[in-house]
């Protein structure tokens, strides 16, 4: 059932008094109100949760802020099948795990921005699934968010999570657990973090971290990422794949064009030109720009890594004010121009590992996890 909103709710707030829980065939549709609409917890009550055999859930163009659980996902608790499109989430909380979003069933975000969000383990999203139910990311942003233990953006507890043409950067976490992505398979559990083309660096707290001395729990690469540090980086050695770039050159959370906040990159990004000379299964970025971009300036148009493609765009700035640092302050304005950046190289312990020609990725170390982004779009990945 489709829910639409009238034009004179455009850019308004709904402060809502207690869960919604949906049925099954629910599209709530905001897209076609040029400010959008916000949906508010009111920092009291969880906005959406999902019971065990609800499918087909989506949400489409919506900001949910100010949700807040006393256990475990402050925005939504999904225990069956839902899929956000073009949504911001910030300013939600929990006490327990999943700041925004708890996962135990389908998810799946695209173009998508978590930020501000908090709780204890998984400032931003919990992943804890089993079976055939999985945690799928694409060409989302995550930033900013906290966690006072573990995985500052994003906690894999158990389970299936995909990160496909990501930025996961400035999220915090407790020391060497993960203040962007943590992997924390227990016991009898598995936990396995699927990344392709995706930026994992610039977190506190270490940027990948593969917790827990027992159980599986691992990061499997699908080539192009750039990642930072952690005690997860030996994962990453396929195709394409940037390690220990401690400065990624990204832009402040802002607003640079589509429907969602992102972090573009600065010239001079590792990032840039970095993803491969293919733009499926995403052939546009997440602010629905053409992702095939010379951004380099090299000759031949490639892919960025992450979820925003680098277009040489130059961004002007103005300070609004006399303070000596803090928003809109002269000192600020570095970090708002994508084109520039306070320093002149790359970091000089990056590593980048070699592309082997095309068709080898993966052939050497089966077994494939084969994920169904498309109708007739297959990507795949290997362990390492």
């Amino acid at each position: 059932m489709p829910v639409t909103f009238i034009p004179a709710l455009d850019g308004q707030t709904i402060v809502l008094g207690s869960t919604i829980y949906p049925d099954s065939d629910v599209h709530i549709d905001a897209s076609a109100l040029p400010g959008g609409l916000t949906l508010s917890g009111g920092g009291v009550t969880l906005l959406f949760q999902l019971l065990p055999g609800v499918e087909r859930v989506d949400l489409t163009g919506l900001t949910l802020t100010a949700g807040f659980s006393s256990t475990t996902g402050g925005a939504v608790d999904n225990l069956g099948e839902i899929t956000l499109l073009d949504c911001t989430l910030h300013g939600n909380s929990a006490t327990g795990a999943g700041g925004a979003i708890r996962n135990s069933g389908k998810l799946t975000l695209v173009g998508c921005t978590l930020y501000g969000n908090s709780a204890s383990q998984g400032g931003a999203i919990i992943s804890a699934t089993t079976g055939e139910n999985f945690t799928r990311l694409a060409r989302c942003t995550v930033a900013g968010n906290t966690a006072s233990t573990r995985g500052g953006g994003l906690w894999n507890f158990r389970g299936e999570t995909f990160l496909i043409r990501c930025t996961v950067t400035a999220n915090s976490a407790a020391q060497h657990s993960g203040g962007g992505v943590a992997a924390s398979g227990v016991a009898a559990n598995s936990a396995f973090t699927r990344c392709l083309n995706t930026i994992i660096a610039g977190n506190a707290g270490s940027d990948v971290a593969r917790m827990d001395a027992v159980g599986l729990n691992g990061f499997i690469s699908g080539g192009h990422n750039l990642i930072g540090t952690g005690s997860a980086l030996n994962a990453f050695i396929a195709a394409g794949d940037l390690v220990n770039v401690t400065d990624p050159r990204l832009a402040a959370l802002a607003g640079y064009g589509g429907p969602t906040p992102t972090t573009p990159p600065y010239s001079g990004s590792a990032a840039i030109d970095a993803g491969g000379a293919t733009a499926n299964p995403y052939p546009v970025d997440q602010r629905g720009l053409p992702r095939l971009v010379d951004g380099d300036g090299m000759g031949g148009a490639q892919v960025d890594i992450g979820a925003v493609e680098y277009d040489g765009t130059e961004v002007s700035a103005t300070v609004l004010n006399n303070a000596n640092a803090g928003a809109g302050s002269l000192r600020s304005i570095p970090r708002l121009l994508p084109l520039r950046h306070p320093t002149d190289h790359l970091a000089t312990s990056s590593v980048r590992h070699p592309a082997p020609a095309i068709g080898a990725l993966g052939t050497a170390r089966p077994p494939f996890s084969r994920l169904l982004l498309d109708p007739g779009s297959v990507l795949q990945f290997r362990h390492s």
